[in-house]
């Protein structure tokens, strides 16, 4: 699951004052997961989200859920999950 989440697959890209990304997201066999920072550039930590995301993350995500077949699983947890 570490591979799913390295920041060159981050759908976010970070402002031109930022040199790490905030937030990283991905998809994992279906769930939505967001790393954030743990030591600032250096190491990030991953955990499933649960919440509010805008519709363009989503869809953005959606693409990723289809890539790595797991389309179906990826709306039962935004129909869950996501608000």
């Amino acid at each position: 699951m570490r591979d799913q989440l390295y920041v060159e697959d981050s759908l976010t890209e970070g402002d031109d004052e930022t040199f790490y990304p905030e937030e990283v997201y991905a998809v994992y066999d279906g769930a939505i997961y967001v790393a954030v920072p743990t030591r600032a550039g250096i190491s990030y930590h991953g955990y499933p989200y649960k919440g509010t995301l805008n519709k363009r993350l989503v869809k953005k995500l959606q693409a990723k859920a289809e890539e790595a077949d797991c389309a179906a699983k990826f709306k039962k947890w935004v129909k869950e999950y996501i608000k």
